[in-house]
C-alpha cells in the first residue's frame, strides 16, 4: 500500500509521490495499491493515479512487466464505481474494495460489489481499518457472485482470514481467486 505524499497545504507533492512510487517499483514490488486513506481523496484521486499509473510504466525502469495496479475505491456505491471508472481509464488492474466499510448486511455487500465488477475486476481487503469482521457465509456468497478476483488478508482477527479462505476453497474458486496477504 502506497503511502500518501502530501504538501502543507494539503495538496499532492507531486515530486513526493512520483519519488515514492518509484522507490517501490525499484524495490522490486511486484504491485502497489494506491488511493488507500482513511479520509476521503475528493479532488487528489485522479490525479493521485495519474501520477502514479504514469511513473510506474516508465519502461526504462521496469524488469517485468506489468506490475500489478490496484486501485482502492470507497464511499457510497455511485462514488466507488465512478473511482472505478477512473482506475479503469488510467490503466489499473484491480479495485480494493473494504469490505467492512460497505455494510454490515451481506445483500447490500454483494449488490456494492457488483456494481464495481461491472466497470473492473475486484479486491475484496478483508480487514481495513474500518472493516467489521466478515462472517464465512457472506464470503462465500461474495465468491460465487465471480465478482472477486482477489482478496486481500490480514488485519488481528485470525478466525476472519481463516473465514475467507475457507470461503474461497469452498466456493470451488480457488483457482479463479486470488489471495494476498501481507
Amino acid at each position: 500500500i502506497q503511502p500518501l505524499a502530501l504538501r502543507v497545504d494539503g495538496g499532492l507533492d507531486e515530486p513526493g509521490q512520483r519519488a515514492l512510487t518509484r522507490y517501490y517499483r525499484d524495490a522490486g514490488a511486484g504491485g502497489l495499491a494506491v488511493g488507500c486513506s482513511t479520509v476521503p481523496l475528493g479532488s487528489l484521486y485522479r490525479p493521485l493515479l495519474r501520477l502514479t499509473a504514469a511513473a510506474l510504466s516508465e519502461r526504462k525502469y521496469l524488469e517485468r512487466d506489468p506490475l500489478i495496479r490496484i486501485a482502492a475505491v470507497s464511499g457510497s456505491t455511485p462514488l466507488a464505481v465512478e473511482e472505478a471508472g477512473i482506475a479503469a481509464e488510467l490503466g489499473y488492474h484491480l479495485a480494493l474494495v473494504d469490505v467492512g466499510a460497505v455494510s454490515n448486511e451481506s445483500h447490500q455487500q454483494l449488490e456494492h460489489f457488483g456494481a464495481i465488477a461491472a466497470v473492473m475486476p475486484v479486491m475484496a481487503a478483508a480487514a481495513g481499518r474500518a472493516s467489521a469482521p466478515i462472517a464465512y457465509q457472506t464470503w462465500r456468497e461474495l465468491c460465487e457472485t465471480g465478482h472477486l478476483a482477489a482478496i486481500q488478508l490480514g488485519g488481528s482477527n485470525r478466525r476472519a482470514t481463516l473465514d475467507a479462505i475457507r470461503a474461497v476453497r469452498d466456493s470451488g474458486l480457488d483457482r479463479q481467486i486470488a489471495l494476498y496477504t501481507g
